[in-house]
């Protein structure tokens, strides 16, 4: 019997140094991430002109790459906001369900807590269900902590490869292959960079295959 507690001690230094190291790998991830929307927002219409005038391709078909990466981006950006104001709104409607006041302020904060991957509604919800368990409530708790993890937490998995496929004109099944391989390629960044590098890649082929198909079929002309 003895073995079980000193095995637990012996996990216990392990499981805090992985726990902080998870902690350390999303502050680094959203520091770069700032970095980077910041020197983008400065220094965006160099950058710009600089891939014009050095990417191998005509004016048009820039032209055309250039719509395509707005429009993923734009979808990558309203699918975290969609997701996190559903996960928000779920949030408060249990909470609501339970008796918890203030259910406007829960909303809000699970919102703004939503846009942060590796954070998310989990962060609310689980400790109001500890709360509710602790304050005599166990049924309410057991409500809220069922529903944030079947309804609320996955909300996330489902509605976000189809709400940014959509947005973004790009098959659902490309987008959880770009989210997902992204989390595990890049961390924190892959989720935002994953989807988006994908889905332009795929933009990037079919704009070279018509390209060298107006190519072959120039000539026959």
């Amino acid at each position: 019997m003895a073995a079980l507690p000193r095995r637990a001690l012996d996990s216990g230094p392990g499981t805090l140094l992985d726990l902080f190291g998870g902690v350390s790998d999303a502050l680094i991830g959203v520091t770069v991430l700032l970095f980077v929307v910041y020197y983008l927002l400065v220094d965006g219409d160099a950058l710009v002109a600089w891939i014009d005038r050095t990417a191998p391709v005509d004016a048009e078909t820039s032209a055309r790459l250039w719509s395509e990466l707005d429009r993923i981006t734009w979808g990558v950006v309203v699918g975290n906001v969609a997701i996190a104001v559903v996960q928000g709104v779920l949030t408060g409607g249990v909470f609501a369900v339970v008796g918890v006041s203030n259910v406007v302020f829960w909303i809000v904060v699970t919102t703004l807590l939503s846009l942060l991957p590796l954070i998310g509604a989990s962060v609310v919800w689980i400790p109001m269900a500890a709360f509710l368990f602790l304050s005599g409530r166990p049924v309410d708790a057991v409500v809220v902590a069922v529903f944030g993890a079947t309804v609320i937490s996955l909300s996330d998995n489902y509605l976000r490869p189809v709400v940014t496929g959509h947005e973004a004109h790009v098959s659902p099944g490309l987008m959880v292959l770009g989210i997902f391989g992204g989390v595990l390629a890049f961390g924190f960044v892959g989720l935002f960079v994953g989807p988006i590098a994908l889905a332009f890649a795929k933009v990037l082929v079919e704009a070279v295959v018509d390209e060298r198909a107006a190519g072959a079929a120039g000539p026959a002309e």
